[in-house]
């Protein structure tokens, strides 16, 4: 074979080899972001966000991004390919993008140039990408779903999921591969509200206890491989589990301490001690009449750590029906997935939303034990009574007592009469009794009052939260135009008969009075006072123990007190 033979060989050797080399890395790709991907935004308007891929290795060139909005078809202003920080080694490239807006969907283009020239231009590589927050949905069988898929709500473009089998897709129903469940209506009513593009970070198992979830268990690596997917970062998380635990009283006595410990691995895992965590507190069962079932004991471990932990909130679903002993349908998701975008909306977008009422103490307001105050916060407009519910309060240790009558005041209270006297040391609980057709107290957005177990009732309580009705006008406490007056009540400071020491600044008119309603608006006393007299005591020799409403009046000055009391006690 001749030199020249050989030499053309060589050359067609390396043209091939140049072309083979090209046809493989023909084009700069983003190989981090995937399609449909959802990016946590790192301001309030705005994200910063790590690309990478690969190139090809020509030294002193550079990656430009363009980015255009899939919705219009216009590039985003700021972003026609822009430089972004890159560091290149050998075929394969990264660096940040800053301040993509909140939004999207958008299409991100990536280029390669050396020297003013392009030297690869790359093509669309990642297309329906959204800018917003990333909220991870996590649980058992009633966070995937059972509802039915001919109801519900249709996919929105700026709501995307992703899921361990999956990847990233725009969230359609049933994300689960079951049926409808609250995860999607939940995404939906917190973008309708916020304008934020939402991406769910999704994994749910049926029939899973606390168990499976775990730090070296199962449920929690599967889930932490999605958020690892997503880009480790999460604004929140939705929750709903707890069945598993509620069928026998030795897992639902662990249930707590062991969603506290997963609660903290997940908040360690994504490197954020207050991320915001809302719990779904399980609903009745239908053997929800025994007392001590397992279903009271991990609501009330949920109603706890909504408590407890301040960076997290348990919503009520009590009132909605089941369509089996465990699930719901599409209607009662959607009902949970809107409780759930409204307790997000409190704690962490700052648009405050009915939460409903919450338990927060009870006392006897009699001697004879019959009636309770019943104090609750949370409370939106007036709380509402419905009567033909079948189940309301009980008390432990005792057959089942219903109130005979029920009345509300203000809005974050409730007095309960029961048929029969309470032991000294009964204890309050609600929620009691099978698969609910209604809900016989809720506040006046509708939301019931949440379940609560074994709670103790104490002898006397402050009632200074109560609001008088508004058809009590004889109690109404300050009216126009008049200045308000500090009024103390000290301890008892006389012994035997004086059970209240009220006092007031000097009062400066003969008119001056003290007068005491009952809670209800009727009044009880009328105490003249004289010019100078800053105090009054109120004996038990001629007040009954109970719950009273002291107001002094002193010409254009008026203050007043609620206070409860019984013989004997202090104030």
């Amino acid at each position: 074979m001749t030199y020249c033979s050989l030499r053309k060989q060589w050359y067609t050797a390396v043209f091939l080899g140049i072309c083979l080399f090209h046809s493989v890395c023909a084009l700069v790709t983003i190989t981090n972001l995937s399609d449909f991907q959802v990016l946590q935004r790192t301001t309030p308007a705005t994200a910063d966000f790590a690309v990478a891929g690969v190139c090809n290795n020509v030294i002193g060139s550079h990656i430009q991004v363009r980015i255009v909005d899939q919705i219009t078809g216009a590039v985003v202003q700021g972003f026609n390919w822009v430089g972004v920080d890159t560091a290149i080694s050998a075929l394969n490239w990264k660096g940040m993008v800053r301040k993509l807006p909140v939004g999207g969907e958008y299409a991100l283009q990536v280029r390669q140039i050396h020297n003013g020239t392009i030297v690869e231009n790359g093509a669309t590589t990642i297309s329906h990408v959204l800018v917003g927050d990333l909220w991870g949905a996590a649980g058992q069988s009633n966070m995937q779903g059972c509802g039915r898929l001919d109801l519900g709500d249709p996919p929105l473009d700026q709501v995307h999921v992703i899921t361990a089998d999956k990847g990233w897709a725009k969230a359609v129903e049933p994300i689960s591969g079951w049926g409808r469940g609250p995860t999607f209506p939940f995404a939906l009513s917190l973008y309708t509200e916020t304008k934020i593009p939402i991406g769910l970070v999704y994994y749910a198992k049926g029939a899973t206890s606390m168990d499976y979830w775990q730090k070296d268990s199962l449920g929690f690596f599967y889930w932490t491989s999605v958020i690892q997917a997503a880009g480790g970062k999460l604004k929140g998380v939705i929750w709903y589990q707890g069945e598993s635990n509620s069928t026998e009283i030795k897992k639902a006595l662990r249930y707590k301490k062991m969603t506290q410990t997963f609660m903290a691995d997940i908040r360690n895992y994504v490197k954020n001690d207050s991320l915001p965590w809302i719990l779904a507190q399980i609903a009745t069962m239908f053997d929800g009449n025994n007392y001590d079932s397992g279903t009271m004991v991990v609501r009330e471990a949920q109603r706890e750590i909504g408590i407890e932990d301040r960076f997290a909130q348990a919503i009520t679903t009590i009132d909605l029906k089941r369509g089996d002993p465990y699930h719901f349908d599409t209607p009662q998701y959607q009902v949970i997935g809107r409780r759930f975008a409204e307790a997000a909306l409190t704690m962490v977008y700052g648009i405050k939303s009915p939460m409903g009422p919450r338990f927060q103490n009870a006392f006897f307001l009699d001697t004879g034990r019959t009636t309770l105050f019943v104090s609750c916060t949370e409370a939106s407009g007036r709380m509402v009574f419905t009567s033909g519910a079948n189940w309301l309060f009980a008390v432990h240790n005792q057959t089942m007592l219903y109130p005979t009558a029920s009345s509300t005041y203000g809005k974050a209270s409730i007095i309960a009469h029961f048929d029969q006297p309470l032991s000294s040391d009964a204890v309050l609980g609600f929620g009691y009794g099978q698969n609910p057709v209604e809900c016989a107290l809720t506040d006046s957005s509708g939301i019931p009052l949440q379940p609560f177990y074994n709670q103790s009732i104490a002898t006397q309580g402050d009632t200074s939260q109560a609001i008088i009705p508004d058809n009590n006008k004889k109690a109404n406490i300050v009216g126009p135009g008049l200045q308000a007056m500090e009024i103390r009540i000290l301890e008892n400071p006389f012994g035997l008969y004086a059970i209240a020491l009220l006092s007031f600044p000097p009062v400066k008119n003969s008119s001056a009075r003290l007068s005491l309603f009952s809670i209800g608006g009727i009044p009880v006393l009328n105490i003249p006072l004289i010019p100078g007299q800053n105090r009054c005591t109120i004996s038990k020799r001629f007040l009954p123990a109970g719950c009273y409403v002291v107001r002094v009046t002193d010409g254009n000055a008026c203050g007043a007190k609620k206070l409860f009391w019984r013989f004997g006690s202090r104030t």
